[in-house]
């Protein structure tokens, strides 16, 4: 069987959002403690006091704190480049059989145009 906190720290896991708030400390620790208290009593198969799922929730919360912030720096770093653009206008064009030759001519009368963003976007499906 597991350990209180081991039962807190699984239970906390499947809850991000619970987990955020917790290393922000925006949650009551004890009101969180009673509600998660039933289920800390099934996965340990024991009866447990309100006051060790506390404690193990206060010994949680710097973990999932340095654990939140290495998965935001490994994402942020596995991201790239981020590019932001603004004042882009968005056309539709309804598909026909001279679509391709259309944007073959608006590509031709933009190539001379350096500080024109151009994007086409075909949706498939």
């Amino acid at each position: 069987m597991k350990t209180v906190s081991q039962a807190v720290e699984s239970i906390i896991q499947v809850k991000p959002f619970v987990a955020e708030a917790l290393c922000e400390g925006l949650i009551n620790i004890s009101s969180l403690a009673r509600q998660i208290h039933p289920m800390v009593e099934k996965q340990t198969g024991k009866e447990v006091k309100e006051g060790a799922i506390v404690m193990a929730l206060n010994r949680l919360a710097p973990q999932l704190n340095f654990s939140l912030n290495r998965n935001l720096q490994k994402l942020l770093e596995t991201l790239g480049d981020i590019i932001v653009r603004s004042n882009l206008t968005d056309y539709t064009y309804k598909n026909s059989s001279d679509i391709f030759k259309c944007h073959a001519k608006v590509m031709q009368e933009l190539s001379s145009h350096q500080d024109i963003f151009y994007t086409w976007v075909k949706l498939s499906g």
